[in-house]
């Protein structure tokens, strides 16, 4: 991806959002959107950070193509976010969860990572029998 339109067009298409779709989470008309995946329109700052912000792209990805198109979230600003959320929202269910994952204590926590692992651990011997029953 060579232009900042190439790269566009590939944030377009890896939403799996239509041109009007897209735009629309932008607050820009689709015609607009069509004009900067071809390269006939530049993004102005505002159009380039509206689209990091809601797709998750690097800015610096997106204006240079260097590095990666979706670096990996800071964890903390990620908990904050997702938190902030839930608590803003109207889900009772999401804000019980976390009220009760707030009150666990040392010996919990230890015991939810346990059964954690005895989860993962069943899967996984599940998908390796699939797997094997499979075979020919």
């Amino acid at each position: 991806m060579d232009s900042i339109s190439d790269r566009i067009a590939w944030i377009i298409k890896e939403s799996g959002l239509t041109k009007t779709a897209f735009g629309e989470r932008l607050n820009i008309s689709q015609q607009h959107i069509s004009n900067l995946a071809l390269g006939r329109k530049i993004p102005s700052d505002r159009t380039i950070a509206d689209i990091c912000r809601e797709f998750g792209v690097s800015e610096v990805w997106l204006r240079t193509g260097q590095g990666e198109p979706k670096p990996e979230p800071d964890r903390e600003e990620e908990i904050a976010s997702w938190i902030g959320k839930v608590l803003s929202g109207d889900d009772e269910f999401k804000k019980d969860f976390v009220a009760v994952l707030a009150r666990l204590d040392e010996n919990a926590w230890a015991a939810l990572a346990q059964f954690s692992q005895q989860l993962l651990e069943q899967r996984r011997r599940r998908e390796e029998d699939t797997k094997k029953e499979s075979e020919p």
